[in-house]
């Protein structure tokens, strides 16, 4: 039924994968977890590795890092169901009911967004408070409000779509720069006509990595 995808850049993502492992067992739908490293460092890589354990999820370590665009298209080319799941890494999950959430909209030709939040708290790192307070200002948008402008507001930090959608259209791998590809992204499925629904499912923004690099 669906496949949750995380491509993953410094950052330890061991207790996202283990409350989604759990989401989708009380769930009780055909699901699998794939992991991607894109060329981390070996400390959290060899942290990270222990989900493959769990039933149902993969762990793959690339060699060379590849971007974001290319390692969501990656991603897609590995999932096994027709529903695709993308998360950010830096992710947290804020309910039990997040999958629980997505479920309606598997197996159709849509793309979902569930939105983002972001902490109250500015962050600890003085390099991340710009991009903190532009994600409060203009990223931490109501469903309701998202759905006034459903392309513009397309974020690939949390979104479910269709493999045959994405069969039709593939992140960019020549954006290399941070936000571009949700832009992109989202003017294409405008174009071609393909409906962009919002819904009140967010994740956490700019979870804290359990393991220091």
């Amino acid at each position: 039924m669906i496949s949750i995808l995380i491509p993953v850049y410094n950052y330890n993502i061991v207790s996202l994968v283990n409350e989604l492992h759990n989401q989708v067992t009380v769930a009780s739908v055909p699901a699998e977890i794939i992991v991607v490293d894109d060329c981390s460092s070996e400390l959290l890589r060899d942290q990270n590795k222990d989900v493959d354990k769990l039933p149902g999820v993969k762990f793959i370590e690339l060699e060379k890092n590849i971007g974001r665009a290319s390692i969501r298209n990656k991603l897609a080319e590995m999932a096994s169901f027709s529903s695709l799941l993308f998360m950010d890494c830096d992710s947290e999950v804020p309910g039990a009911d997040y999958i629980k959430n997505y479920l309606p909209y598997c197996g159709k030709d849509v793309a979902v967004c569930g939105g983002r939040i972001y902490s109250p708290v500015p962050p600890d790192e003085p390099e991340m408070m710009l991009r903190w307070l532009y994600g409060i200002k203009r990223e931490q948008l109501s469903a309701k409000v998202r759905s006034k402008n459903p392309y513009h507001s397309f974020m690939t930090n949390n979104f479910l779509i269709s493999r045959s959608i994405l069969s039709q259209i593939r992140f960019d791998e020549s954006l290399i720069q941070y936000g571009h590809e949700d832009t992109l992204f989202g003017f294409e499925l405008e174009k071609k006509g393909i409906p962009v629904i919002h819904i009140q499912n967010e994740l956490h923004a700019f979870r804290k990595s359990l393991l220091k690099i």
